[in-house]
């Protein structure tokens, strides 16, 4: 954007969101992201960074990506995840909460 001239803003969000702390016991859903497989149209990405790649679903269906913050011990709290999909990838925050992403 300084490039080009323009004021670059001291906070680049666009949206910022405000929640209550994650439990001590179990998740907080928070986003779900769905990938219905009749509207892609691109094809998959080449030559570019490393990123999360997963097999679209069968024509008329979707993906579902689902998102949890947490302060359960992953031990304890897999189980748990493993009822509603797969987890797949999780992040600790410098707060002690923990992401997780679960394949629906």
């Amino acid at each position: 954007m300084r490039q080009q001239g323009l004021d670059v803003p001291k906070n680049r969000a666009v949206v910022e969101w405000y929640r209550n702390p994650a439990p001590e016991n179990g998740a907080v859903h928070v986003v779900s992201l769905i990938f219905p497989t009749d509207y892609l149209r691109l094809p998959p990405p080449e030559g570019k960074k490393p990123i999360f790649q997963f097999a679209a679903a069968p024509p008329g269906k979707a993906i579902e990506f689902d998102f949890f913050f947490s302060r359960e011990a992953e031990a304890t709290l897999e189980g748990k995840l493993l009822q509603i999909g797969m987890p797949l990838v999780r992040t600790t925050l410098d707060n002690g909460e923990t992401v997780f992403d679960c394949k629906a």
